[in-house]
């Protein structure tokens, strides 16, 4: 049945004193850590999901757009483009923070005093140049796409889309009555 020992406290199937409590609270919070963490991971990965299927509903409306105003090639090449860029972008900010040292690599003597390092950032540092590069990269593409379709900006201003006949025009060139 069960082992005792010399106190009299059965060892298996009851009480095992204070230590075996202190095995059971950390236990038990070990179960309720990792079924948290479960629950969480799960939940970042279902939305990560429908975050991709959002995205491939949306590029599929900017293709169905595209191709009704430019053709479908155009529209595909459109949207490979955009994709590619999106690529490299990611692959670029992928190999810049791979490149930045870790905590584990700066030297222990460095964070041994709260007065070894300065309270503020010095005003060139490379994250500050990495967001500036960032914002003007993302101001030139927005440029660049409004100067490239004058549609486009005929839309944000609220123009609307330029009309190729006059509105009462019927294609074989009578008015309508």
């Amino acid at each position: 049945m069960g082992c005792s020992s010399r106190r009299g406290v059965r060892l298996l199937g009851g009480p095992v004193g204070p230590v075996g409590a202190l095995a059971a609270v950390l236990i038990s919070r070990g179960v309720a850590f990792l079924k948290r963490q479960v629950v969480v991971y799960g939940l970042l990965a279902a939305s990560g999901l429908l975050a991709m299927f959002t995205a491939g509903y949306a590029l599929n409306a900017g293709h169905t757009v595209l191709a009704l105003r430019y053709g479908a090639i155009t529209a595909s090449l459109l949207i490979a483009a955009a994709l590619l860029i999106g690529a490299l972008a990611s692959g670029t900010a992928a190999i810049v923070i791979s490149r930045r040292s870790t905590n584990a690599q700066t030297p222990i003597s460095k964070h041994s005093s709260p007065f070894s390092t300065f309270p503020v950032r010095p005003p060139y540092s490379k994250d500050v140049i990495i967001a500036l590069a960032s914002g003007l990269l993302g101001a030139l593409s927005t440029a660049s796409v409004l100067i490239m379709f004058p549609e486009l900006r005929n839309l944000l201003r609220g123009e609307g889309f330029a009309q190729s006949e006059p509105q009462g025009a019927v294609p074989n060139g009578r008015k309508r009555r």
